[in-house]
């Protein structure tokens, strides 16, 4: 922050010589520059702390402010997006905010979606920015993960098992919801975005997405991406990609790998109760009753951005074992990142965690993320639900 006034007395301040009268600039609250005129002391301090990693500027004007310096402020931001404000302080002459970008950021930011799963945490120190869906509680609109946590979803999903009345839906971000955020990583210095979202099969975001680029002007500085997928599948591909921004490797490169990694991943998912498949016309209610009766579960996958059945087994037991003998088959073959997923109640936790320790860690399948909940817009679909995510290990 600078801070523009006059000198009420002689004075020394380190070996800075101030007098009465004469302008001084503080930056951040300390005295650094002096001169016996505005337009001088404002030149000075502008070309040293204006520099090419400023991004943005905030202009307060004082009472005591001058057309001739004023004009000097707009020549010297005129590249930068600055902000005019008639703040009127008393005995100041100007108030200026300068952002600057770390010189050291990546050029690169990843931008996805709250079908990502990713939460704060994963993204601490890299370039993403989470735009989040939103979730229709009986036709109010609340933000997923912000004005509606994962536990608040699924305590009422658990909840109204049995009542009909409740209906939760989600709905996509607005193509003016993209534009801010694209917006927002450029004027934070980014010069690159790559943009990855679910599969356009399975929502329309990616759509949203599209819109909002087509309305930033920077259309060939942002990269869109289907990741054919959504939660853990998508998220890990943004977390890689992230990374590598940040290793400095190009836009070309770190497309190509998403686009050569996408369809790696593997998903395989277990429902306990068939009636949310029901509800949502994926399955009729006879194949629903008929496969409560014998207990037949199915296993969800992921296949060219749909949402498929990989097997039907009988028996919830069955259907983990089958998971576990999965990963364990696969990492045979090649060494596995493996991430394991619930939605729901205690019930589906425990499950989850005994797949866990079932198939277990060793030289061929790591960990990477244990037990994240899976958030709305696999639940609304799924109901409770619980399973794992992998790929080859990441390189």
């Amino acid at each position: 922050s600078i801070e523009i006034t006059k000198a009420v007395r002689d004075t020394k301040v380190d070996d800075l010589v101030i007098t009465k009268d004469n302008y001084i600039g503080l930056v951040n609250g300390k005295i650094k520059y002096t001169a016996s005129t505005l337009k001088e002391l404002v030149e000075e301090m502008l070309n040293k702390l204006v520099t090419v990693n400023t991004i943005t500027a905030v202009v307060s004007e004082g009472k005591d402010k001058n057309e001739e310096a004023k004009n000097l402020i707009k020549e010297k931001l005129n590249k930068i997006k600055t902000t005019y404000i008639n703040g009127e302080q008393d005995n100041y002459n100007y108030y200026i905010y300068i952002e600057n970008k770390d010189p050291n950021m990546p050029e690169i930011a990843l931008l996805t979606d709250s079908v990502s799963d990713l939460i704060p945490e994963d993204i601490i120190g890299l370039p993403i920015k989470i735009v989040p869906l939103k979730i229709d509680l009986n036709g109010e609109l609340l933000k997923d993960g912000i004005e509606m946590s994962k536990d608040e979803f699924w305590q009422k999903m658990v909840n109204s098992r049995d009542e009909e009345d409740l209906k939760l839906k989600t709905s996509q971000p607005s193509p003016q919801d993209f534009l801010n955020a694209y917006n927002k990583l450029f004027e934070k210095g980014y010069k690159k975005i790559i943009s990855v979202h679910p599969s356009s099969k399975l929502s329309g975001t990616a759509q949203a997405a599209r819109v909002g680029r087509s309305l930033t002007n920077r259309e060939d500085d942002i990269e869109l991406i289907d990741s054919m997928g959504g939660s853990l599948l998508q998220g890990i591909l943004v977390l890689e990609a992230a990374k590598k921004a940040v290793k400095k490797e190009s836009f070309g490169e770190i497309i190509n790998w998403i686009n050569s990694y996408k369809n790696k991943g593997k998903l395989l998912m277990i429902i306990p109760d068939l009636k949310y498949l029901e509800k949502g016309g994926r399955i009729g209610k006879a194949g629903s009753a008929i496969a409560g009766m014998i207990q037949l579960k199915p296993i969800l996958t992921v296949s060219q951005g749909e949402v498929t059945i990989e097997k039907k087994v009988i028996g919830e037991r069955n259907a983990q074992k089958y998971i576990e003998k999965y990963v364990k088959d696969e990492s045979r073959k090649q060494s596995l990142v493996v991430c394991t997923g619930w939605g729901g109640g205690p019930e589906e936790l425990e499950n989850i965690s005994k797949i866990h320790s079932e198939i277990g860690e060793s030289s061929k399948i790591t960990f990477a993320i244990l037990n994240r909940q899976i958030g709305a817009v696999i639940g609304c679909h799924t109901g409770p639900v619980y399973g794992v995510f992998m790929f080859p290990k990441l390189s």
